[in-house]
C-alpha cells in the first residue's frame, strides 16, 4: 500500500511541544483530541507545507480535524477489524520496532571488533572433535578431556597435521592435515573466529566449542588483509604422464604474451579452463581464503600494476600464466558498515545483541521462573519421543502450573512452553537426553518470552516510538477508507465520471504544440553551422557526427512534441517559419526546426480520463470531509485553541 503525500507527512519526525499543559483540543463524538497531538504534527509538518494557507493555525486546525474525522469513520466502518490492515500494521510496527529493541553499545563494539579483524588475515589449522547437538553433559565432558589430551600431544612437539589426520572428525583432515589457509572475518563461525585471532601465532588454542564440536585450533601466521584481486588466466591442465609436454606449452605461451600477442586471445584457444576461458580467462574478484588454492592467490597478490604478466607457475591442476586486471584494498568503515550489520545479524554474534537487550529488560521488568514446574514436565514426558508427532495432555494439572512470571502481569504456563519446544522439535529426529534439551529450551524461553514483553511495552514506555506507531495506524487506516469510499468508486462510476467531464470540458483542452527537434550549443559560430546544416537537409544523426565525439559533446538535440509554455522550447517562434533560429536564451543558442505545428484541441473523455478521475477524486474528498463533519459531532474548545494559537504564532 501507498499513503497519500499528506498523511506521509504526519510520519516524518518527531517535535518538542509548545504547550506546558496537555488539554482537550476538541472532541469528536465525545472522543478526546488533546493539545499536545495538535501543536507536535504542526510543528513537524511547518516546512513539508507547500501551500502557505495551511501554515496559518486556523486552517491547520481544519485539515488535522478533517484528518481525525476521517479517522473515526474509518474506526466506524470497522476497517480496523481488517486482516490485511491489521497485517501490514503488524510488519510495519515490528519493522519499526528493531530499531528500539537493538542495543546500540552492543552492535557498535561487534562492529568495531569486526571492522579491526577484517583489517587482517589469519593462517590456521585445527582439529574437529564432533559432538551431537544434544549430548549429554558426561559426553561433552568426555570429548572435551579427549581434546586436551589431543592438545597436550602438540604442546609437546607432535606434528600438528599429523594429529588432525589421525584424530580430526572433519573429513577434508585426511588430505589437508587440518589447514584452512588465511582467513578473515565472517568466514568462520564467530567462537572459532574469535579463537583464531586472539591466538597468538605458532600458539594452539583450548579447546572451543561450536555447534560443530570441539576444536583444536594452531595459528600459523597474521598478515595485513590483501584486499581483493581480479586477474585473467590461462590454464594448461595437466593429465597422466604429460607433465614435460605441458610445462613446455605453458612456457611457449609465455613466450607469445612477452612478445605482444594478445593474452585474451591465448586465454580463449589454449586454456582448459572451461569457465574463464571464452572471457579472455577473466575470472570473477577474489580474495584470501576465496579458491582453494593458496599458492594461486599469492602469484596473483604479488602481481603490482594492471597488466602485469606472472611466469609459468604449477599448482595441483596444472601450470598457469595470469594478468592482472585490478588490485584494490580493504574499504573504509563507512563503506561496509551496512553489510557488516547484515552480517552481524545474520551469524551467532547476534546473541551477544539478544543476552544484552534480555538483561536490560530483565533489570526493567520484574520476572519469577519456576523450575520445580518443568522438572515435573521433564519427567512427564520423558519417556516420549520428542519428534513431530509428540502430544502433551493440555487438560491436565501441570498443563496450567505456571513456568514464567513477568512484572506480575504475564503468566505463562506449562502448556505456553510445552508449544514452544514443540516447535524446537518440529524438524527434528528424537532429541536426547530430555532433561538437557528441556533446560536448555527453558532458558531460551525465558529470554525470548521477556524480550517479547519488553517489546510489547514499547508504546508505553517510549513517547516517540507510540506517536510514530498511532501516525502510521491511523494514516493506514485512511488510506483504507480513501480507497473504499473515494478511489474506487471515482474510477468505477463511469457515469458520474462523464458527467464531470461534460461539466469541466475547458479544462481538458490542449494547448498549441509543436512537433519539432530543438539544437542547441553554446558556440555561435558552431550554431550558425549547424542552422546551414539544418537548411540542406542534413539529419540529425549527420549534424551530431560533424560536431560531436566521444570527448567533447558541442551539439546538443532534443526531438520532441512540445507544449507552447514548455520551458525547453525557446522563444519567440514564427509559426510559418520550418527553421528558426539563432535564438539566444542566457548562454546558449538555439534552432528550432518545426516538422508540425498542432492547434489548440479539446481532449476526448477517454484522451482525459486518467485526469478526469483524479480531478473527479479531489472533488469527492473535499465534498466528503464536509458530510463527515454532519456525520459526527465535533466540539472545539475555543479558549483552550486560542492558548494553541497564541503559543505557535510567539514561536
Amino acid at each position: 500500500m501507498k499513503l497519500n503525500s499528506f498523511i506521509l507527512g504526519l510520519l516524518l519526525t518527531s517535535s518538542t511541544f509548545l504547550t506546558a499543559q496537555n488539554k482537550v483540543l476538541f472532541k469528536i463524538n465525545e472522543k478526546p483530541f488533546y493539545t499536545d497531538e495538535f501543536v507536535r504534527v504542526y510543528n513537524k509538518n511547518l516546512d513539508l507545507v507547500k501551500d502557505e494557507s495551511q501554515k496559518e493555525v486556523n486552517n491547520y486546525l481544519d485539515l488535522f480535524v478533517g484528518y481525525k474525522l476521517k479517522v473515526e469513520k474509518a474506526y466506524k466502518e470497522g476497517l480496523d477489524q481488517g486482516l490485511a490492515y491489521q497485517n501490514e500494521l503488524k510488519s510495519h510496527r515490528d519493522q519499526l520496532a528493531k530499531n528500539y529493541l537493538n542495543d546500540s553499545e552492543v552492535t557498535q563494539q561487534l562492529l568495531d571488533e569486526a571492522y579491526e579483524r577484517y583489517k587482517h588475515e589469519v593462517k590456521a589449522s585445527h582439529i574437529l572433535l564432533s559432538i551431537e547437538e544434544n549430548a549429554s553433559e558426561a559426553e561433552v565432558k568426555k570429548i572435551y578431556n579427549k581434546a586436551i589430551e589431543i592438545r597436550n600431544k602438540a604442546l609437546k612437539g607432535e606434528d600438528f597435521g599429523k594429529l588432525a589426520q589421525e584424530f580430526s572428525s572433519d573429513p577434508s583432515a585426511k588430505q589437508n592435515q587440518g589447514d584452512l589457509g588465511y582467513f578473515t572475518v565472517f568466514k568462520m563461525v564467530y567462537p572459532f573466529e574469535t579463537a583464531a585471532f586472539e591466538t597468538a601465532v605458532g600458539a594452539i588454542s583450548m579447546p572451543v566449542r561450536t555447534q560443530f564440536g570441539y576444536h583444536i585450533i594452531k595459528t600459523f601466521d597474521k598478515r595485513l588483509n590483501r584486499g581483493e584481486v581480479t586477474v585473467k588466466h590461462i590454464m594448461i591442465a595437466e593429465k597422466d604422464g604429460n607433465t614435460l609436454e605441458i610445462e613446455q606449452q605453458a612456457k611457449d605461451i609465455y613466450k607469445q604474451i612477452l612478445a605482444g600477442n594478445s593474452f585474451e586471445e591465448l586465454a580463449k584457444n589454449h586454456s582448459n579452463d572451461k569457465s574463464s576461458s571464452t572471457r579472455g580467462g577473466l575470472m570473477a574478484p577474489f580474495r584470501s581464503g576465496d579458491i582453494a588454492f593458496e599458492d594461486f592467490e599469492d602469484q596473483a597478490f604479488l602481481l603490482k600494476n594492471k597488466g602485469d604478466v606472472s611466469q609459468p607457475f604449477k599448482t595441483s591442476l596444472g601450470w598457469h600464466i595470469i594478468k592482472l586486471e585490478s588490485k584494490k584494498g580493504i574499504e573504509p568503515f563507512e563503506d561496509v558498515k551496512f553489510q557488516f550489520e547484515g552480517r552481524i545479524a545474520r551469524d551467532s554474534r547476534s546473541q551477544k545483541i539478544q543476552l544484552a537487550l534480555s538483561d536490560r529488560a530483565k533489570k526493567e521488568y520484574q520476572y519469577q521462573t519456576y523450575p520445580k514446574n518443568i522438572e515435573a514436565l521433564t519427567k512427564v514426558i520423558s519417556g516420549k519421543k520428542l519428534d513431530s508427532g509428540w502430544d502433551f495432555d493440555q487438560t491436565s494439572t501441570l498443563a496450567q502450573q505456571p513456568v514464567l512470571t513477568i512484572n506480575k502481569d504475564k503468566v505463562l504456563n506449562v502448556n505456553d512452553f510445552v508449544k514452544f519446544i514443540t516447535r524446537q522439535t518440529k524438524n527434528s529426529s528424537n532429541v536426547k537426553p530430555i532433561y538437557k534439551f528441556v533446560n536448555d529450551s527453558y532458558q531460551k524461553y525465558i529470554d525470548s518470552e521477556i524480550i517479547a514483553y519488553y517489546d510489547a511495552k514499547l508504546e508505553s514506555r517510549n513517547p516517540e516510538f507510540k506517536y510514530i506507531v498511532d501516525e502510521y495506524k491511523d494514516g493506514l487506516l485512511i488510506f483504507e477508507l480513501l480507497e473504499k469510499d473515494i478511489w474506487n468508486v471515482a474510477k468505477t462510476d463511469t457515469v458520474a465520471l462523464q458527467n464531470y467531464y461534460n461539466l469541466n470540458q475547458a479544462k481538458y483542452v490542449l494547448p498549441k504544440r509543436y512537433d519539432a527537434e530543438v539544437f542547441s550549443t553554446k558556440n555561435k559560430k558552431t550554431a550558425n553551422k549547424v542552422l546551414k546544416l539544418i537548411k540542406k537537409g542534413k539529419s540529425i544523426d549527420e549534424i551530431k557526427a560533424t560536431f560531436n565525439t566521444e570527448n567533447d559533446i558541442q551539439v546538443m538535440v532534443r526531438t520532441d512534441v512540445f507544449n507552447e509554455l514548455d520551458h525547453a522550447l525557446p522563444k519567440p517562434l514564427n509559426d510559418s517559419k520550418k527553421v528558426n533560429g539563432l535564438i539566444q536564451e542566457n548562454e546558449y543558442f538555439y534552432i528550432v526546426k518545426i516538422n508540425q505545428v498542432l492547434p489548440a484541441a479539446q481532449q476526448t473523455f477517454e484522451e482525459a480520463k486518467q485526469r478526469v478521475i483524479s480531478d473527479y477524486q479531489q472533488e469527492l474528498e473535499q465534498g466528503w470531509v464536509s458530510r463527515l463533519k454532519s456525520e459526527f459531532d465535533v466540539k472545539l474548545d475555543q479558549e483552550v485553541f486560542n492558548e494553541v494559537k497564541a503559543s505557535l504564532n510567539n514561536k
